[in-house]
Parts: C-alpha cells; structure tokens; sequence
C-alpha cells in the first residue's frame, strides 16, 4: 500500500529498524531513513507514529510562525505602498505648483522688460 508524503523540509527523520526493537543488544540502535527518495513511507519498515507526529506537530508551528511572519510583512509592503503613494501626490503637487510659479516669473520678467524698454 503506497501512501503519498511530501517531506516538507530537508531534515530527515530516523527511526530505529524494528530489528534493533526486538531484539535490541546495543544501546544505541541503528537509524534509518522513514522516507525513500520519492517522499513515500515505506512498505516494510516499522514507523514510530509517536514521532511522526511530534515531526507533524513541529512542522506546523514552524508554518504558523511563517504565516505570522508573511503578515507582518504584508502589513509593512502595504505601509509602504500608502506612504510611496503619498509621497508621489506630494510630488505631483510641487511639480503643479512649480509650473505656475514659473509662469508668473515668466510674465513679471515680459512686463519688466516692456515696461524698461519704452
């Protein structure tokens, strides 16, 4: 019976082989890989479910606390976003206001000029 699992990171998780349970006469048992290179559980192999889930668990405080920090950067780009559009109406603005005031520079210094010429 396949079952499809992705591994979400690179970490490996070992279990000691069901051999090493049994028949334990060392201390500290051989691990193996729960995972083949295909993201499968095997077949054959003993899964310690306990530690499956402590893994499931860990996984999903590690995504918890992306997705806490995901929103806290969506937050600050939408700041951002306000304020840069802000600053371009400001922009705009100055941009309005130094056409008139070169308008008016350009009108006062012809009637200047009219005015000293006759």
């Amino acid at each position: 019976m396949d079952q499809d699992v992705i591994a979400p990171s690179t970490d490996e998780i070992t279990i000691p082989s069901p051999e090493t349970l049994v028949g334990g006469s060392s201390s500290a048992p051989p691990e193996l890989n729960i995972f083949n290179d295909k993201g499968k559980l095997p077949e054959s192999e003993f899964v310690d479910v306990v530690h499956l889930q402590s893994r499931v668990f860990q996984l999903e405080q590690e995504s918890s606390s992306k997705d806490l920090i995901i929103g806290n950067r969506d937050v600050r780009v939408g700041e951002l976003e306000k304020h840069n559009q802000e600053k371009n109406a400001k922009i705009l603005d100055l941009q309005a206001n130094l056409g008139g005031i070169t308008a008016v520079m350009y009108d006062l210094k012809k009637r200047l000029a009219h005015m000293f010429d006759d």
